[in-house]
């Protein structure tokens, strides 16, 4: 197997370094605030809420089964209580893309709030494609992929 070699000195280095951090540059810049889109907000609250509805029947399911009815008045008060704040929603569009629709990927932090005052602050990556006809989720991702959007 062949070796390569790369030498970066000089004026090369320099060219290489501007190159880099446009890119970093340019990344940062495309990171945009979403609260304000009522559409995405929708879509985002509908995502979490599913994903949380099964545990929170699983939860009544289980106190239920206990057959205490005090556990059981505790856990409906505790599931019709819990709402999904979102705190922000931040998206990271893709640089080099400049066809519709765009794959962008978001970045949600939200809590669950509940009766018993549980506050717990999560955060979570979606891929979402942005097009004629609003926003589509797409499933969810890693920061990696909210970080690194370029294309």
């Amino acid at each position: 197997m062949q070796e390569v070699k790369f030498e970066l000195s000089g004026w090369k280095a320099v060219v290489v370094i501007v190159v880099l951090l446009s890119l970093v540059v340019a990344r940062f810049m495309s990171l945009d605030d979403m609260q304000e889109d009522a559409d995405l907000m929708q879509q985002i609250d509908t995502e979490l809420k599913s994903e949380y509805s099964p545990r929170l029947a699983e939860k009544l399911r289980t106190a239920f089964d206990t057959g205490d009815k005090g556990k059981l008045e505790q856990a409906a008060k505790s599931v019709t209580s819990t709402n999904v704040d979102i705190l922000s929603v931040e998206a990271s569009y893709p640089v080099f893309d400049f066809a519709t629709p765009k794959d962008v990927a978001i970045k949600v932090v939200y809590s669950l709030n509940d009766v018993a005052g549980t506050d717990e602050s999560r955060t979570i990556y979606c891929l979402f494609r942005h097009g004629v006809f609003g926003w589509q989720y797409q499933h969810e991702s890693t920061s990696l992929s909210y970080y690194l959007n370029f294309i």
